[in-house]
């Protein structure tokens, strides 16, 4: 992975956690998130990519924790300059789901190592703003 790619990633992980601790004022969401931030790189190497974001899918509802994580996902793989890329994922109307499971097997391994970074990154900084309550 690129230097700038790097960087960028960290940024945007850092900017998606900052919002989410600022927006949820109630520390059960916000545990919960970093709950489900520690364990996504696991499920992503145990399971697969598919599977983990299709699991993030099925439990998205009402802005909880599943939902966030997901839309981060989603939103990282749909950025514009991504499309030029190794993950061929481009911008558009499909949703995160539908293009993960139509994607050649060469695609799929870049994207679950990409997801494999973001996801890293996402985990440092909830573990870095979001208290343990331990």
């Amino acid at each position: 992975m690129s230097r700038d790619i790097h960087n960028s990633m960290a940024q945007f992980a850092f900017s998606k956690v900052s919002e989410i601790c600022k927006k949820n004022k109630e520390d059960k969401e916000n545990k919960e998130f970093r709950s489900l931030a520690r364990s996504l790189p696991s499920w992503i190497q145990i399971n697969g990519l598919a599977t983990a974001a299709v699991f993030l899918f099925s439990k998205k509802a009402n802005g909880n924790a599943y939902e966030k994580m997901y839309n981060i996902l989603n939103e990282w793989f749909k950025k514009e300059w991504f499309k030029n890329e190794d993950c061929r994922i481009l911008p558009g109307d499909k949703d995160l789901v539908e293009q993960i499971v139509n994607l050649d097997s060469v695609t799929y391994r870049l994207c679950v190592n990409e997801a494999m970074n973001l996801c890293q990154w996402i985990k440092r900084f909830a573990e870095g703003m979001i208290e343990s309550g331990d």
